[in-house]
């Protein structure tokens, strides 16, 4: 489950727009097309989002971000070759990623282009996401994902030569 890329987005009076791409490695094309179908108008704070573009798919949760007096609608996308992911796996991330740069007052636009490329490549690592996010806040997201016991190929031969004496 590796994401090419992922993008934080936002919902203006012009349709929406994106704000980061990490890493750069989508055509113009492709990253407009993965941006207008990242969200709506309808979407709604914690939806999460499925869609295609082109063979891409695109994972989109929606949320808010609190600018001035207002709110502005935004989103993180990640983008896959393939629909071979965990899309609760997915939303889980995304929904911890932002509740906690929530809960320290850090939800905003620039905090989390800024820890984008991390977000990134923690989770395409399969690891927890520990993200130094200022020098008295750091955030930690436990990985859902269950570690895989692959058996040792010296147990699996015992075995099958107690099973075939």
């Amino acid at each position: 489950m590796k994401p090419l890329a992922l993008c934080l987005n936002f919902l203006s009076e012009k349709g929406v727009k994106n704000i980061r791409c990490y890493p750069l490695n989508l055509t113009n094309r492709q990253l407009k097309n993965v941006v207008a179908k990242s969200m709506n108008e309808d979407s709604k704070d914690g939806e999460f989002l499925f869609s295609a573009v082109g063979s891409k798919i695109v994972a989109s949760y929606v949320f808010h971000v609190p600018i001035q007096s207002a709110t502005a609608k935004a989103s993180l996308t990640y983008v896959f070759n393939n629909i071979n992911f965990n899309p609760q796996e997915i939303n889980v991330y995304f929904e911890r990623t932002v509740n906690k740069l929530k809960e320290n007052n850090m939800l905003d636009f620039e905090t989390i282009a800024n820890v984008l490329p991390k977000l990134f490549s923690d989770f395409r690592k399969s690891t927890d996401i520990k993200i130094k996010v200022k020098s008295a806040v750091s955030i930690e997201i436990k990985s859902e994902k269950k570690k895989k016991r692959v058996p040792r190929k010296d147990i699996i031969e015992k075995i099958g030569d107690d099973l075939w004496d």
